[in-house]
């Protein structure tokens, strides 16, 4: 495969992807709690309430730091799996932080 080849149509391609990219992109919403009221609400408290900032997810985001962290110390894995283990874990701690700020594009 020739680099110079693939880079000089990149050259070319990256200013139209970056126009459509930001003219499709023009608003961002960000998804919010529902309330008591709102069909969607139980499901929310389930998943959300329940799992994620329950003990289930406190235990699933312990083990994933944990075992990030014995692959970190022990050299076991490789490096990409203890990195997504680590913040798999983290990601698990904070979810329901990242569920409630996470903007979607409509």
């Amino acid at each position: 495969m020739d680099v110079k080849r693939v880079w000089k149509t990149t050259k070319k391609c990256l200013p139209a992807v970056a126009v459509m990219t930001f003219g499709v992109a023009n608003a961002a919403f960000a998804f919010t709690v529902p309330s008591s009221s709102d069909l969607a609400y139980e499901i929310y408290d389930v998943a959300v309430n329940d799992l994620l900032k329950g003990p289930i997810g406190f235990v699933g985001g312990l083990g994933l730091v944990g075992y990030g962290l014995y692959g970190a110390v022990m050299g076991q894995g490789s490096v990409g799996t203890t990195v997504l283990a680590l913040c798999a874990g983290g990601g698990m701690a904070a979810a329901d932080t990242i569920t409630e700020t996470m903007g979607f594009l409509m």
